[in-house]
């Protein structure tokens, strides 16, 4: 009788997950969106707009309650420690970021010089084609009028 039980609740869980990957994707997502909704509305609704992360920590015991007061918002905390960071990223890593600014600048360079010598017709089909391999008409259609506009804007 208990392997009889397993069965239908392996089956009524298979059941749920075929359902599930059944739906279409935005029904997926519908979900998730209407939970973040209702998440919104009861934050407004209960701490209203103006709401800010709080700066006192309250425990309670059996007849004693300890509130502590922090003496800087969290938000700041976390901006010096992000600064600190950052500023710690540029100064050890100049050497590899100057590097990769380098090949960077002659990668581009040489595409620009490429782009300068090749005419705007040819780089227009060459781009519609790509477009088209990559997402057929809407896509191809949506290239070259955007790139048939930039051009006649001059």
């Amino acid at each position: 009788m208990a392997n009889v039980d397993r069965a239908e609740s392996a089956a009524g869980s298979l059941y749920s997950r075929i359902a599930m990957n059944g739906l279409p994707v935005r029904y997926r997502w519908l979900g998730g969106v209407a939970v973040v909704i209702v998440v919104l509305v009861a934050s407004l609704l209960i701490w209203g707009s103006d709401m800010e992360f709080p700066t006192t920590v309250s425990t309670s015991e059996v007849g004693t309650v300890t509130t502590v007061t922090l003496e800087r918002k969290v938000r700041d905390v976390t901006a010096d420690t992000i600064d600190d960071v950052v500023n710690w990223i540029t100064r050890e890593g100049g050497w590899l970021f100057d590097g990769l600014t380098t090949g960077i600048d002659y990668a581009l360079l040489r595409i620009e010089n490429v782009l300068k010598w090749t005419p705007w017709p040819a780089i227009v089909v060459g781009l519609a084609i790509l477009s088209f391999a990559v997402g057929r008409i809407p896509l191809l259609v949506f290239t070259t009028l955007s790139l048939l506009f930039v051009g006649f804007m001059d």
